[in-house]
């Protein structure tokens, strides 16, 4: 997860993984929750559903709002300054987080409460020295940020700054909640109370502050929402915490925390190269104005993968259990009934965008976001591939298999950047969006074919028989030394 997605940024496939604790099976990187059975697997899915249509709804909707009152300028401005406080904040801010849910499910199996407590004491204050020195760097750089009058750029920049260490110590917290199995909860901060307190927060702006709801002012709504949070989820976790969290004295393991964020925050910041390079490169070639058309149709396209999304919460505990009992024909069985669910219900939103996507931006977003068409549908057909290629990252992840799925996003993003750098120059959010489409493609390619050598598993929708009859038995694949985590 990362800086609120809303309003706009094109879902990652994959999902927090988990390394294996000293002395557990192989494969077993399980995310929270894998000791549950199947009914655990489809309440966590159902639960996590309900948030994703919640948290959906929630984003177009402020999106809508925004894009309506600020008008493409304003809106653009604030798309511009979201994604590049991404690309700075996102590869700590996910790999700690990532961290925490791995190794408060770790530590909270051995009982070793004090480690838990300084896991958490760490976390915090590393991602307070980590905002603020992206705040010092920023403000060294603010007399050179173009302001161009009634933009608003440069306070739009201060207030990013709040927000990055505010959204960062929720995703935390919420972090800790699913280690300790609370999935639900944990995911709630994020996807349902920060949504809706922005969406109102940035009504009551537009109604209330003086000149309207500008970039600066929808920025400063996204920081009160992110500390509104912030205090929710500190709360769920405060009474979700048992008394021997409390009663123990914090210990520390920093090298071996280190050693594990590094890998972690890498893999986020490939991750943040493919959310919002495109939007950050395309601000600065284009007009802010089109940089709002091009966020506007990444937002639409968010509903492509919205199943995938929301079932690759619950789907990671099942894939790391059946593949440490060795059960891959009821692995593929799933990866193959997940896949087409997804496809099928991805094909909705595509029919829509083709036959009738200038009227939906029309209607949702206002006339003048009409000629982001064409880069809904492009952006659209590539989330489709997407859904596709089923659960590929996180079945990487969940068997273990973690560098190979950085090996294959790395490759992705060097792909989508070199596109953008390319494209976007002289082809706009058109040639963004190219690039995002065509990276998505590469990216499910080289993560498909890693998989299936490594396990002999098949994510996609409808896979070939042929494949599926060459698949390793279980014997083979636990002959193989575990992957180094």
């Amino acid at each position: 997860m990362s800086l609120p997605a809303g309003p706009g940024a094109v879902a990652v496939k994959g999902g927090e993984g988990r390394g294996a604790a000293p002395g557990r099976a192989r494969g077993a990187g399980a995310l929270e929750g894998a000791g549950v059975p199947g009914g655990g697997m489809r309440r966590n899915a159902l639960h996590s559903l309900a948030l994703k249509l919640g948290y959906t709804a929630l984003t177009i909707g402020t999106a809508a709002l925004m894009a309506r009152l600020m008008g493409p300028d304003g809106y653009g401005v604030y798309a511009f300054v979201f994604a590049g406080a991404s690309l700075l904040a996102m590869p700590l801010q996910l790999g700690v987080p990532t961290l925490v849910v791995r190794q408060t499910s770790a530590y909270e199996a051995q009982g070793r409460w004090d480690l838990v407590r300084g896991l958490f004491r760490r976390a915090d204050r590393g991602l307070l020295a980590f905002g603020l020195a992206l705040a010092v760097v920023a403000l060294a750089a603010l007399p050179f940020i173009p302001e161009t009058p009634g933009s608003g750029m440069r306070q739009t920049v201060l207030w990013s700054l709040l927000l990055v260490p505010a959204v960062a110590l929720g995703n935390t917290r919420g972090a800790a909640l699913r280690g300790l199995h609370a999935v639900g909860a944990g995911l709630l901060p994020e996807q349902l109370i920060r949504p809706a307190a922005f969406l109102l927060l940035a009504a009551a702006a537009a109604l209330l502050v003086p000149g309207g709801l500008t970039a600066p002012v929808a920025t400063a709504s996204h920081v009160a929402a992110a500390l509104v949070a912030l205090a929710a989820a500190s709360w769920m976790l405060r009474r979700r915490l048992p008394a021997g969290y409390h009663s123990a004295a914090p210990a520390y393991d920093d090298r071996g925390w280190l050693r594990s964020v590094g890998p972690l925050s890498l893999l986020a910041g490939v991750q943040a190269c493919i959310q919002h390079f495109d939007v950050f490169v395309l601000g600065l070639f284009a007009s802010t104005e089109d940089v709002a058309l091009y966020r506007v149709a990444l937002q639409g396209a968010t509903l492509v993968a919205f199943t995938l999304n929301a079932t690759n919460v619950a789907l990671g505990p099942q894939i790391a259990r059946l593949y440490t009992r060795g059960d891959m024909d009821g692995l593929q069985r799933i990866l193959t009934r997940t896949s087409r669910v997804a496809l099928a219900t991805a094909l909705v939103p595509v029919a829509l965008f083709v036959g009738a996507g200038r009227e939906l931006l029309s209607a949702v977003f206002g006339a003048g976001y009409a000629p982001a068409y064409a880069a809904l549908v492009i952006v659209a057909v590539g989330e489709l591939a997407n859904v596709a290629a089923g659960s590929v990252g996180l079945a990487l992840n969940m068997t273990g298999h973690e560098r190979d799925a950085l090996r294959g996003l790395g490759a992705a993003a060097a792909v989508n950047v070199a596109l953008n750098l390319l494209l976007i120059p002289r082809f706009g959010m058109e040639g963004a969006a190219v690039s995002m489409a065509l990276g998505l493609v590469a990216w499910n390619v080289l993560l498909s074919v890693f998989l299936y050598r490594r396990t002999g598993l098949v994510a996609f929708a409808f896979a070939p028989r042929a494949l599926l009859r060459r698949r390793p038995t279980a014997a083979a694949l636990s002959t193989e030394s575990p992957p180094e985590p």
